[in-house]
Order: structure tokens, then C-alpha cells, then sequence
């Protein structure tokens, strides 16, 4: 386990970077910068958000797990054509994104 102090902050960066690109969500890197790395991003005032933006790889985490769900209810749905419970689900997922969406282009 490397020391907080041993990191700098392009080092961590880097990690942050190489994170993201593998496919790890913003709140998934900060855990792994905790438990692997012994990082405390409080007390460096790094946010891992804003290094994400800074190289394009930032997703919005709620926008991507209502995604995420719509596409399983979709795949659901393929095998199971009279779950109505399933489509109410889409519908109601579809809605919220779209509600996210309106929200977040403000």
C-alpha cells in the first residue's frame, strides 16, 4: 500500500485517468484511490469530477444508471412480451431521464 504522501497529484491524475478509461465510475475511482493507493482526496482538494471534465471522461452517474436499468427492462422485456409491470418500469425510468436531461442542460 503506497503512503498518501508518496502521491503527487499528477501521479494521482493519472490514476484518476487511466481509472475512467477503463470504465470505473468517478465514485468507484475515489474508493480505489482509498483502498489501493491510501489517497485521501480531502486533504489534497482534488475532485476527481473536475479531472474527469478537464479530459472529457466524465459521465453523469445518474444519467448512466437510469441507462443502465433501461436497457436491462428492455432485454427483459424481449423474453417476457406480457410483463406489464416491466413496460410501466420503462416508461417511468424513460421519464426520469428525460426530467434528468431538461434538468441538466439548465
Amino acid at each position: 500500500m503506497v503512503t498518501k504522501t508518496e502521491l503527487k497529484i499528477e501521479d494521482v491524475e493519472k490514476i484518476i485517468v487511466e481509472s475512467a478509461q477503463k470504465g470505473m465510475t468517478a465514485e468507484k475511482i475515489g474508493l480505489a484511490l482509498r483502498d489501493e493507493h491510501g489517497f485521501q482526496k480531502n486533504k489534497q482538494k482534488i475532485k476527481i469530477s473536475e479531472v474527469l471534465k478537464k479530459h472529457n471522461l466524465y459521465v453523469q452517474p445518474d444519467q448512466a444508471n437510469y441507462q443502465k436499468k433501461i436497457t436491462v427492462l428492455r432485454d427483459h422485456l424481449k423474453k417476457n412480451k406480457k410483463d406489464v409491470n416491466a413496460r410501466r418500469d420503462i416508461v417511468r425510468l424513460e421519464s426520469n431521464l428525460n426530467k434528468l436531461k431538461k434538468y441538466l442542460a439548465e
